[in-house]
């Protein structure tokens, strides 16, 4: 499904153990944020109050895929 911000999968890497449960989150917040910028801008506060980082950031155009590298 591809959302109004133009994102159809996310991915988290890292070691974190809590990363698969902040999947839905972030879904939900490709769903309501209306540009790929405002979606960036949104995720960075949701992993911060998590305190993760994000280290990278990757996203395929052909797919609508973001992948991000996450530390903490």
């Amino acid at each position: 499904m591809i959302t109004e911000s133009g994102v159809a999968q996310i991915r988290l890497r890292g070691a974190n153990s809590q990363l698969a449960s902040m999947l839905p989150g972030l879904y939900s917040l490709a769903s309501h944020c209306t540009s790929f910028g405002s979606f960036l801008d949104e995720t960075v506060r949701y992993l911060a109050a998590s305190r993760l980082t994000i280290m990278t950031l990757e996203y395929n155009a052909g797919t609508r895929e973001v992948t991000l590298l996450v530390r903490g």
